[in-house]
C-alpha cells in the first residue's frame, strides 16, 4: 500500500507572524513535526502533496477574506523549513506542489487520477494530531 502525506496551506500569509491570514504561533508549533512527517513519508516510500493557496490579484475569494497568497508573492511561498525539504526531494519524483485556488478545490496538474492513488495516513504521533487539530 502507498501512503501519501498532505500539507495544506504551510505558506507564509498562514504561518508567519506577518502573513495577512495568519494562524500565528498553533502552525508554527508544529513546522517541525510536518517537516519530519515529509521525511518519514518519502523515506518509506510515499508521496507527499504540499496544497497551498495561490491566487491570482483579482481574485474573487478577495472580496470575502483580505488579499494574501497572491502568486508570486512571498505570502505565497512556503514557509522555509518546508520549502527547503521540498527542494531536497523535489527531483525523487515523490512530492509534489499542488495549488489551490480556494479553501474547497485543489488543482491538480499532473494527474487527474492522483487522488484514487492516495491512502490517507494516520500519523503516528499523538502529540502532532492534538496540535494539528487545534489549528
Amino acid at each position: 500500500m502507498r501512503r501519501a502525506f498532505i500539507v495544506v496551506d504551510m505558506i507564509y500569509d498562514f504561518v508567519a507572524d506577518d502573513g495577512a491570514l495568519t494562524c500565528g504561533e498553533p502552525g508554527q508549533a508544529i513546522v517541525d513535526d510536518i517537516v519530519q512527517g515529509i521525511h518519514e513519508t518519502i523515506q518509506n516510500g510515499g508521496y507527499v502533496y504540499l496544497c497551498g493557496d495561490t491566487h491570482e490579484p483579482d481574485d474573487p475569494e478577495f472580496q470575502v477574506w483580505p488579499v494574501h497568497a497572491v502568486k508570486g508573492t512571498k505570502g505565497a511561498e512556503w514557509v522555509a523549513p518546508t520549502q527547503q525539504t521540498y527542494e531536497q526531494y523535489k527531483d525523487t519524483g515523490r512530492i509534489h506542489i499542488v495549488n489551490k485556488t480556494n479553501m474547497m478545490r485543489f488543482s491538480i496538474r499532473h494527474s487527474n487520477n492522483c487522488w484514487k492513488r492516495i491512502k490517507f495516513v494516520k500519523w503516528k504521533s499523538q502529540e502532532f494530531a492534538h496540535r494539528s487539530s487545534s489549528i
